[in-house]
């Protein structure tokens, strides 16, 4: 399959799947709730990515841990082998079987289906770009930030070819 945002857009309006499609037992920023998101015909899913303290990229939204897992933790202060086995909690706080998913995981999972839009791209772009190329889905991928001269700088010398969306 080829992937072109530009060309599918032409003519089509792009469905994006904010963290996923969660509710009940699913949370967000999982694979089950990636899985949902393309079922009900997203084309396009958003991810948010968190480093590990051993430099590991996680889906998970940078300051959100209390909240999705029902810790006073931070997933930056955490080696990955920790960040694996933590689970996320429901919408009333019972803990699910899902655990934090790593981004290699999840590129594997997701490569040649969809389009992907990371957020959180500027927390260590270098270290995603470098993942995404190794999965061989630069064709998939769209990256957003509110737009600076150091984040266009990035672009053009690390990831020319990403699409970008300045958040304004």
């Amino acid at each position: 399959m080829k992937f072109d945002l530009r060309e599918k857009a032409k003519e089509n309006i792009i469905v994006v799947a904010h963290r996923g499609a969660s509710g009940g037992n699913i949370p967000c920023n999982t694979l089950a709730s990636y899985e949902i998101a393309l079922k009900q015909g997203a084309d396009m899913l958003e991810v948010d990515l968190s480093l590990s303290l051993d430099g590991k990229l996680f889906l998970f939204h940078p300051g959100m841990e209390l909240f999705h897992l029902g810790l006073p933790v931070s997933i930056p202060t955490l080696h990955s082998s920790v960040v694996k086995r933590l689970h996320y909690t429901n919408g009333d706080g019972t803990p699910t079987q899902f655990t934090v998913s790593d981004f290699d995981t999840f590129l594997e999972q997701f490569k040649g289906r969809c389009f992907i839009n990371i957020d959180k791209f500027w927390s260590a772009p270098e270290k995603i770009y470098k993942a995404v190329k190794h999965h061989g889905m630069t064709d998939q991928i769209l990256v957003k930030s509110k737009i600076s001269k150091p984040v266009l700088k990035v672009l053009e010398e690390l990831c020319p070819e990403l699409p970008y969306i300045p958040i304004v």
